[in-house]
């Protein structure tokens, strides 16, 4: 912004683009809106009627984009409040690296010269003055005989209360690309040795390995540990220890426990003790000598043993003596008659006459996990941000104008320091006005 005394006078434009840029300078509109952002990122993570996806909890097998669990409205009002902090960082960081002067700057009388020769000298007097002080001085000239400087801390005193600036576009960065790449999802329900993918087309596949009952209540099972095999589509891949209540990240992958579920493992053998192959009655499972159930919504598991000409049911009964009830029933493939059955909270054989039928209770699990690119980004981000506050409190942003005009009498040059009115009634202005006006005497 270029130099105005008192007196000048300037177009309805000039004041309209003054105005703005007080506007978009102001600390206050920025604080304003960073408190603002923040609380309504809060307020997206603690109102679940503004994450319209989620709203009803967990879909086993859904995967939502970031952007997509935002009610429409929530997400323009998100995108805005996005797009107003990256200006105003923008335009504070610009603004700091490259000063300028405010136009409400009030030009302040330092000394007067009736000499041509002389008034040059003064002028470099009060530039070497302001440079031997520690002062950053950038000269511009304005006209054949003025001159102006722009007066301002040294630009590595600048670079600490502009992490500031720097860490909010950062920040604004990192939640774009979450916005953009993150997703969130309900696994499918996963039993041991099973692996499923996960956010597809990113093609994420995860393995349970190993499940751990630590506990049991009346309303739900409860998990002590278990272990996953992670895979995200590349050559990185690995082992996950997951532990009840926490959350577990593994290469940008944060992974919990959304639910438990009774399971069971199912083994059919011959008098030999042959296995015998299992074809599963419904879904797309294929015949295997050993099958897994979980018990979810679909309680009820059918297979069809075809060399026996058994079918083998199992259902989840509930609780029985603190433990998961199982149901097992043995019937005849072509009459449907009920061969054997068990009910059976442990490791069970089951006989129906050559025929052995092995249980054997399990767990199985449907996990939320989490994809979030740019989260490391943002955490550094928050870092510079509370670094630059740090910063502005210690080394606050400081700068003033320094000028040489010529007056109407044309015989006479007016030496001037130019600055905000609140800069003006600051100590540090009044001190180096007193040296400039002692230096310049």
């Amino acid at each position: 912004m270029s130099l105005t005394t008192r007196d000048g006078q300037s177009s309805y434009l000039a004041r309209g683009i003054q105005a703005l840029w007080r506007l978009l300078t102001s600390i206050e509109l920025l604080i304003g809106a960073g408190v603002v952002l923040f609380l309504y990122l809060l307020a997206v993570l603690a109102l679940p009627g503004l994450r319209t996806a989620l709203a009803h909890g967990w879909e086993p097998g859904t995967t939502y984009a970031f952007w997509e669990t935002l009610h429409p409205a929530a997400a323009w009002v998100l995108r805005i409040l996005l797009a107003l902090a990256a200006l105003l960082g923008l335009v504070h960081l610009g603004d700091l690296l490259w000063p300028g002067l405010p136009a409400t700057s009030i030009p302040l009388v330092l000394t007067e010269s009736h000499d041509a020769e002389a008034r040059e000298i003064l002028w470099e007097r009060l530039l070497a003055t302001l440079t031997r002080s520690g002062w950053a001085v950038s000269p511009t000239r304005t006209g054949s005989q003025d001159r102006q400087a722009i007066v301002a801390r040294p630009l590595l005193q600048r670079m600490s209360p502009a992490s500031l600036y720097l860490g909010l576009l950062l920040f604004v960065l990192a939640l774009s690309v979450l916005w953009r790449d993150g997703w969130v999802s309900a696994s499918p329900t996963l039993v041991l040795g099973e692996t499923i993918s996960v956010a597809q087309p990113v093609s994420w596949r995860v393995a349970l390995q190993e499940v751990e009952l630590l506990y049991e209540t009346e309303q739900a099972l409860e998990l002590a540990a278990a272990q996953l095999w992670v895979n995200d589509g590349a050559v990185a891949r690995g082992n996950v220890q997951l532990a009840s209540g926490h959350v577990t990240r593994h290469r940008g992958l944060w992974v919990s426990f959304a639910q438990a579920l009774p399971a069971a493992r199912i083994v059919a053998l011959d008098e030999t003790g042959a296995g015998l192959e299992l074809y599963p009655m419904v879904g797309s499972r294929p015949a295997s000598l050993l099958q897994r159930v979980a018990f979810a919504r679909q309680e009820e598991h059918l297979f069809a043993l075809p060399d026996a000409h058994l079918l083998i049911r199992s259902l989840f009964v509930g609780e029985n003596a603190g433990a998961c009830c199982i149901q097992v029933q043995v019937l005849d493939g072509l009459e449907g008659d009920l061969q054997g059955e068990v009910f059976l909270s442990g490791p069970t054989d089951l006989h129906v006459g050559d025929i052995t039928v092995q249980v054997v209770p399990e767990l199985a699990v449907v996990l939320a996990l989490w994809h979030t690119p740019g989260i490391g980004l943002a955490a550094f981000a928050l870092l510079l941000v509370i670094g630059g506050a740090l910063g502005h409190r210690i080394m606050p942003p400081r700068r003033l104008g320094v000028g040489m005009v010529q007056a109407p009498e044309q015989d006479r040059w007016i030496l001037y320091m130019a600055a905000p009115p609140q800069a003006l009634r600051s100590d540090w202005c009044k001190l180096l006005r007193q040296q400039l006006v002692t230096e310049m005497a």
